[in-house]
Order: structure tokens, then C-alpha cells, then sequence
């Protein structure tokens, strides 16, 4: 677990960022004007890959990797045919993928995207 996966993230769900796409579409923006979209919910890389695993109903134990060490391994395996994780993975998981306040869609769109688990509560409807 890179950086103990506290990196975090605003995840989106496709159908939502379909959404605000045909919403700025048809909505006139300023040129040049700056949309971000994130869903509503803000998780953490750790909790985002413990949810991945209970839905596929897996087992895993994670292993706490300090940046630095998790940059000198990726310098190895990114020279490998398949590339596990380069370093510029490992620099992009060092700082939060959330959105901008200021650049929010929700200041520019009125649209509620679903949360990140929401696929859970409708598997769940459904059984």
C-alpha cells in the first residue's frame, strides 16, 4: 500500500461524467473555462481498494510502502516487459486527485452524480 493509501479520490461513476460532458456541451461556458468532475464522495486509495476486493469477494493483506521505498522498487519494475508501476505512479499517488472547489461542475450544472457505491446498493436491490 503506497504511501499507507492515503491518497485520495473523488471517483465518478462513467454514466455520470457522460452527464456533465453533454451538460457543458449545452450549456454556454466562457472560452477556455475549466470544468472538473469528481463524484461525491472523497475516499482514500486504501478504502477504494478494500471495497474493489469485498465485491469481488477476494482475500488480500496489504503491505505498508513509504514513497521512497516504492519509488526505488518501481525503478526496477518499470524496466520489466509488463510494467507493474513506474515512478511517475508513485509521484502522482503523493498528492490528492479531488477536485477544485472553484472549478467544481456543480457551480456550472445542476446535477447530482451518484455515489461511488452506489453499484453496490443496486446489486443488492436486485438479489
Amino acid at each position: 500500500m503506497i504511501g499507507g493509501g492515503r491518497t485520495k479520490f473523488q471517483p465518478i461513476l462513467v454514466s455520470d461524467l457522460v452527464q456533465i460532458i453533454i451538460g457543458c456541451i449545452n450549456k454556454k461556458l466562457k472560452d477556455g473555462q475549466i470544468i472538473e468532475a469528481g463524484g461525491p464522495d472523497t475516499l482514500s486509495f486504501k478504502e477504494i481498494l478494500i471495497f474493489l476486493l469485498d465485491e469481488l469477494q477476494l482475500k488480500r493483506y496489504f503491505i505498508n510502502l513509504p514513497f521512497n521505498l516504492a519509488s526505488k522498487l518501481a525503478f526496477f519494475l518499470e524496466r520489466m516487459p509488463i510494467k507493474l508501476i513506474t515512478r511517475d505512479q508513485v509521484e502522482m499517488l503523493k498528492t490528492d486527485n479531488t477536485v477544485n472547489k472553484k472549478n467544481y461542475y456543480k457551480n456550472f450544472l445542476k446535477y447530482e452524480c451518484n455515489s461511488f457505491f452506489y453499484s453496490r446498493k443496486k446489486t443488492t436491490q436486485t438479489l
